[in-house]
């Protein structure tokens, strides 16, 4: 028998706030949870476990960000408006948001307006409020629709043709079914491998994207965010070639490779 245990994040949800979101590009409603650390038996948490720190995550787009609870007036029980929420729970926001609004219309408009910390500010933003994402995607073995779908056609051609190997010799049946069977295996293979390279492709590029668009970032820019990120040991940075990112910047409405 096998015994599993050790520990496990576990969150507990403390309310509602508004707040910006830098991948939104806007004000938006933000859960705020408590994350801690606990001990687990078969995958059941005992507690709260031990504090880790405090995040908050965008309901529009999904971004976690750590955060301070002291920047907030209060916290909301209840999920409201962005305009009820921002009254109740962080009254600056709207000088904030506005000088949000024209920094980002300096970079649609003039990014060459922009001063030197406030361009870095915006084009590393994105990159690291999706990092969390890209962090837990990665943390184990995922599996998307195309794997499952590729499995399904597997065990379907295989109950349609398998069978008709028995009309050839005993030789030649178990010849064709090892053929079948090494082949389904290494397709299956590579679709496994080629899960994170399709949920960068088609979860992360995009939103990527479409932060970055607006300040038209140099091939040079883009090489050395990356590059730092891997140094710090980022996944999206190890994940992601600049390459793949430069195609879905030059054409934003086709799927990069």
């Amino acid at each position: 028998m096998i015994f599993i245990w050790g520990k496990k994040y576990v969150y507990r949800q403390l309310g509602y706030v508004a707040d910006l979101c830098q991948l939104c590009r806007t004000s938006t409603v933000w859960r705020v949870r408590r994350v801690g650390l606990a001990r687990h038996v078969y995958y059941l948490p005992f507690g709260q476990g031990e504090f880790v720190e405090n995040d908050r995550v965008c309901e529009k787009c999904n971004s976690v960000v750590v955060t301070e609870l002291t920047k907030y007036a209060a916290l909301a029980p209840k999920r409201a408006t962005v305009s009820e929420l921002q009254r109740q729970t962080y009254p600056d926001l709207a000088q904030i948001a506005a000088q949000y609004r024209a920094v980002q219309e300096t970079a649609r408009e003039a990014p060459d307006k922009l001063s030197q910390e406030q361009r870095q500010e915006l084009l590393y933003a994105p990159f690291i409020m999706l990092s969390p994402k890209v962090e837990q995607h990665f943390s184990g073995l995922k599996l998307d629709a195309t794997v499952v779908i590729s499995l399904a056609a597997v065990i379907g051609l295989g109950a349609l043709v398998i069978p008709r190997f028995t009309a050839l010799g005993a030789a030649q049946s178990q010849r064709a079914l090892m053929m079948y069977l090494g082949a389904a295996t290494l397709f299956m293979f590579w679709q496994l491998m080629t899960v994170g390279k399709r949920y960068m492709r088609n979860q992360i590029v995009p939103q990527l994207v479409q932060a970055l668009a607006p300040l038209r970032p140099s091939v040079g820019e883009v090489r050395v965010i990356l590059s730092t990120l891997r140094k710090r040991d980022y996944k999206l940075g190890q994940k992601l070639t600049p390459e793949a990112l430069l195609a879905a910047l030059k054409n934003p409405k086709k799927k990069s490779p």
